[in-house]
């Protein structure tokens, strides 16, 4: 029987290493496993929250966490690579759809409370599993003493180290617990966090652990990835999105909460969407660039490294991760996360507006304007759209509009290989530069006037001029033209705060 055993708990590891699925069927079984957990558990257990698509948001990024937390320690443990094994969970993520079913059983049909633990005087009593006093059901404690035996037995499988296994069935209890009682330092606090803001904690959880298992395992890619962050452009749009949460903190009157650990979650939630957008943008536009960037000669991922299909499983993952995040923001939030993506798509695929003079320019406006606005909902989610103040709004689509050409000023003969008719391929490059000088000057002189701010015209005079200045005399003047704008803001900060 024992030798029975043993043979089959062989050829199940040994079907385990020779997993070799496509990423996408990865992530998608995975993905199913948490959706039908979620699903289940709302049907067996609390019908009245099975039509809550929140609860499989909210709960995916535990789920997700929980389980890159017990690869990495496996990996480690095994001294496999990280993603090699991420493969491989796909084998043992299924066991999460049993609780329910169990819970479901034990308690007649009636269903078990499932929460996460919050009493922090007990937390050696759940970690221990002297007993079940809160949160996690029977159900949930046999997934996790599945979880431990067959971790440990493929720890043993792969070392034969006695050590080893104990190791690893420790830790994936450990994790499991510590991400169960998450909630219990806030309320020790005197903060209450709910589920959207621990879905915030959990995806910044997974994303430590992912990119520090990338820093042993892939970090040309990973150093590529962040070379292509684009920091000035992303230092934009987080200015713009933090600018929608001070206006939505200056402007009355109604009822604006406290800032408590709540809404500073759902605050940074907010942030990590416009950032992640950003990024799922620039890579998309880097697909639809990589012939004029090949021109160009820019380092660029596609040519450091990347293939065209892992950019765009890359693109694809920054923008599942703004989604996420904006989710845990608020719905407003998410809404004006998939309008910002859906329009930097067309601005670089189908009727790529970039192509258009002006109206390329509007979109990036609009752009900032989505992100200015996904601040202030993160801030005031219930109020309507005609709340926010339509000074600021019509001053960021004229400035934004007027200046946001200053990009296309080291692209002319790029542009000019791949049909994008900017100011400089249709005027030439010293008129188009001209006019593109003017439009920045113009852009610092705009905010003053339609913000009706007199105090700010020195600086915009002496910053516009400044800009106007490096636009005409470097080769590459945006980030001389940022730096005059980051300077402008601040300015426009504190007059718009004190008059």
């Amino acid at each position: 029987m024992s030798f029975s055993l043993t043979t089959a708990f062989e050829k199940l590891f040994k079907t385990v290493d020779e997993y070799d699925a496509p990423w996408w069927q990865v992530i998608a079984a995975i993905l199913a496993c948490v959706a039908a957990r979620s699903v289940l558990e709302g049907l067996l257990e609390n019908p009245l929250r099975l039509w809550e698509f929140s609860r499989i948001v909210y709960e995916a990024p535990f789920y997700l966490s929980v389980i890159a937390s017990i690869v990495a320690a496996v990996a480690l443990l095994t001294r496999q690579r990280f993603l090699d094994v991420v493969k491989k969970s796909v084998f043992l993520v299924p066991v999460i759809i049993l609780p329910p079913f169990i819970d479901s059983v034990l308690t007649g049909g009636r269903g078990a409370s499932v929460r996460y633990f919050t009493d922090p005087s007990l937390w050696l009593n759940n970690l221990l599993g002297f007993g079940i006093t809160e949160g996690a059901t029977l159900g949930i404690r046999v997934e996790g003493l599945i979880v431990c035996f067959f971790v440990a037995a493929y720890v043993f499988y792969e070392t034969r180290s006695l050590w080893r296994p104990v190791a690893a069935a420790v830790a994936a209890h450990v994790i499991t617990y510590l991400a169960g009682y998450l909630p219990a330092p806030f309320l020790v606090w005197g903060q209450r966090i709910e589920d959207p803001q621990l879905g915030v904690l959990f995806l910044f959880s997974m994303l430590a652990t992912v990119v520090g298992a990338l820093l042993f395992e892939e970090r040309k890619k990973l150093f590529a990835v962040l070379r292509n962050v684009r920091v000035l452009n992303s230092l934009h749009y987080g200015l713009a999105a933090a600018a929608g949460m001070f206006v939505a903190l200056k402007i009355g009157p109604g009822f604006v909460p406290a800032l408590t650990a709540k809404i500073g979650l759902t605050a940074v939630a907010a942030l990590a969407a416009v950032f992640f957008s950003f990024q799922s943008h620039a890579w998309f536009n880097d697909l639809s660039d990589k012939e004029g960037d090949a021109f160009k000669k820019r380092k660029r991922p596609l040519f450091d490294g990347f293939s065209e299909k892992e950019a765009f499983f890359v693109a694809c993952a920054f923008a599942a991760l703004a989604f996420l995040f904006a989710f845990c923001a608020n719905e407003k939030v998410l809404v004006l996360v998939l309008g910002g993506n859906a329009l930097a798509f067309l601005y670089s695929f189908g009727p790529r507006f970039k192509r258009v003079p002006i109206l390329s320019s509007l979109v990036i406006a609009l752009l900032t304007l989505l992100a200015m606005l996904a601040g202030f909902w993160a801030v005031r989610s219930f109020s309507s759209f005609d709340k926010f103040p339509l000074e600021v709004a019509l001053t960021v689509l004229v400035a934004f509009t007027l200046s946001a050409g200053i990009r296309d000023l080291k692209d002319v003969q790029g542009d000019r290989k791949m049909k994008v008719f900017s100011l400089p391929v249709l005027l030439g490059e010293r008129n188009g530069r001209i006019a593109t000088a003017v439009m920045v000057f113009a852009a610092f002189l705009c905010v003053p006037l339609l913000m009706n701010l007199p105090a700010l015209w020195p600086f915009a005079l002496v910053l516009g001029a400044a800009a106007l200045f490096f636009t005409l005399s470097r080769d590459d003047p945006e980030p001389w033209v940022y730096a005059c704008y980051f300077a402008f803001f601040a300015a426009l900060a504190w007059f718009y705060n004190f008059g």
